[in-house]
């Protein structure tokens, strides 16, 4: 987790519009809909020991990507839908979480969440997986 994170001439605020690489191009700054504050907690959340010292393990790998890093007192764990599937086994006991990403609840039931297509990043303790 040591990536360059590359954004592109307004992608940080959303704009729509790519400008030439070549040509004098205006980019319209639209400060309603930034991302900068997502992408300073994501680059702050990536440099924790955990990802630096932490043992990785993959728990699922085919319709959907399911990771877990685990560091001390420390669990993160990704879930990425790959295929579209209604529910996903996760490493976690039952429980209500937050979603890293968009901080909505996600809820854990018999080691299954109820998901969508958004990836899941859920930062809790370890004492928490199964």
């Amino acid at each position: 987790m040591c990536s360059s994170d590359l954004i592109y001439a307004g992608m940080e605020h959303q704009n729509m519009h790519q400008p030439s690489l070549f040509e004098y191009d205006v980019i319209e700054w639209n400060f309603t809909k930034s991302l900068e504050p997502f992408f300073k907690r994501l680059a702050l959340f990536k440099k924790q020991p955990l990802f630096i010292h932490g043992n990785f393990h993959v728990h699922e790998k085919e319709q959907a990507v399911v990771l877990s890093y685990q560091y001390q007192h420390q669990l993160v764990v990704g879930v990425f839908n790959l295929e579209n599937k209604a529910q996903i086994k996760v490493p976690l006991i039952d429980g209500v979480y937050t979603n890293f990403i968009n901080e909505k609840e996600v809820i854990v039931n018999n080691q299954m969440i109820v998901t969508d297509e958004d990836p899941i990043i859920i930062d809790t303790l370890r004492e928490h997986i199964r």
